[in-house]
């Protein structure tokens, strides 16, 4: 009896401990999820120099797309296929959170996801807006390394509200990023290396760490 009573305010004391770190950091964020987005970028890349025709060692990969005025038939192909795999993506996190909150018998909407994708929002929107700015301006060499570092920004900007695993993948993005600036002629490579790479390796680790 004395330790059913020493017992039940412990766990209380516990429960409480919980709610509130609920309500701080988002906390279900999936490894699979990571692996499998990183694999679907893998993919992208791969299918983008199957359309323009070129080797992935080919330099100049930007030269072959967005040239002139009006938009050619290969380069409505590519605009949909990344635009496909943004919303994929998209898709995917969401799914694979829900059913780890599912899973610990908890909500996918709390105080913490609300803060996560309010902060990673801004840079992603702002990233999102120069890429069509550099894209108006016929720019396309430089749409790997803005995507590259506004998402690692992304990353960086959440992480105070999810897994501090989140901040490293985020610094990891933006120097995979300003190397892309460095090299644009093989920006994509560098692209299928932060966007596919990162997210399958970083995704091994979360579910080692966090769902296995």
């Amino acid at each position: 009896m004395e330790n059913e009573q020493i017992q039940t305010p412990l766990d209380a004391l516990h429960d409480i401990r919980n709610m509130m770190n609920s309500s701080l950091r988002f906390h279900h964020l999936s490894g699979k999820a990571g692996i499998v987005v990183g694999i679907l970028a893998l993919l992208t890349v791969a299918l983008t120099y199957f359309l323009l025709g070129i080797s992935v060692t080919n330099p100049g990969y930007a030269n072959n797309i967005f040239q002139g005025s009006n938009l050619t038939a290969i380069e409505v192909q590519l605009i949909s296929l990344y635009f496909t795999l943004l919303l994929i993506a998209i898709w995917v996190g969401f799914s694979f959170a829900s059913k780890n909150a599912r899973k610990h018998q908890l909500t996918f909407w709390t105080p913490a996801s609300a803060k996560l994708i309010k902060y990673m929002a801004i840079p992603l929107v702002s990233g999102g807006l120069l890429c069509c700015i550099f894209l108006f301006h016929h720019q396309p060499a430089w749409l790997a390394p803005i995507t590259l570092i506004f998402y690692g920004l992304a990353l960086i900007n959440g992480s105070k509200h999810t897994l501090q695993d989140v901040f490293s993948l985020g610094m990891l993005e933006i120097i995979t990023g300003l190397l892309a600036a460095c090299f644009l002629d093989y920006g994509l490579l560098f692209w299928a290396f932060g966007m596919g790479v990162l997210h399958i390796y970083y995704g091994f680790q979360l579910y080692r760490k966090y769902e296995k």
